[in-house]
């Protein structure tokens, strides 16, 4: 399982009144792996799950769940003990309609950093 939070600014379309847009991805998924002797480890994992969305405006707010799905590839290298170095590149399925109104959910993500294994 996995999860993330993503928010955004933007504007109004009539008005141009600023909004706000939340959204947690959460996904379960299956990754497989292959292992090098160097320590280096890749992945590539797909799944699916939901997205929580959270848009306020002078409007109000409005909250709906829309369903995704996810390609990720991705490396580990082990650096030390239980510490690693960590890369990935997301893909959350995007564009679904809600109606009759068009809504942005999913996108890029491209990531690296340290992890910690325990």
């Amino acid at each position: 399982m996995k999860t993330s939070y993503w928010r955004a600014k933007g504007r109004t379309t009539f008005l141009k009144r600023r909004t706000h847009l939340y959204e947690v991805p959460i996904t379960f998924y299956l990754r497989a792996k292959k292992a090098f002797q160097s320590g280096l480890d890749l992945y590539a994992s797909l799944g699916g799950g939901v997205a929580l969305i959270k848009e306020k405006s002078y409007l109000g707010k409005k909250r709906f769940n829309k369903g995704i799905g996810e390609v990720e590839v991705g490396l580990v290298y082990p650096v030390w003990r239980c510490v690693n170095l960590v890369g990935a590149f997301r893909y959350l399925f995007p564009h679904q309609s809600q109606g009759c109104d068009k809504v942005d959910v999913g996108g890029f993500d491209l990531r690296a950093g340290i992890g910690f294994s325990f």
